[in-house]
């Protein structure tokens, strides 16, 4: 009983509606070529483009008097050998989720056969 009730509440709002959807505008075809359409309007993506500035490059005389004024090469090599700084303490280390292999006591083949 209760699923003609909704079925009549169903038949009743699709009768209110129909008039609602005839007065709509029906669509113009495609293919008449006298159908008016609305303008078509491009914005390229690169409208808001800001190219980056031009950077101040020093004479190549400038920089190896530079390099050898803080000490060379053996400088730049010795910071490169240095520990990375200490990282915060209160931080637990991530250690990587890889599963550990267990070397088995078979031969070099894991209990495969050769054949």
């Amino acid at each position: 009983m209760r699923s003609l009730k909704i079925f009549c509440l169903y038949v009743a709002a699709m009768a209110l509606a129909a008039p609602a959807l005839a007065q709509q505008t029906a669509r113009p075809d495609p293919a008449d070529p006298k159908v008016s359409v609305p303008p078509v309007i491009y914005v390229s993506p690169l409208k808001q483009y800001q190219p980056l500035g031009d950077e101040q490059v020093t004479s190549w005389k400038a920089a190896n008097e530079l390099v050898e004024k803080i000490g060379g090469w053996q400088v730049y090599a010795k910071e490169a050998q240095a520990p990375a700084p200490a990282a915060d303490q209160s931080a637990k280390p991530v250690q990587p989720s890889v599963p550990q292999i267990k070397p088995t006591t078979q031969g070099g083949h894991s209990g495969h056969q050769m054949k």
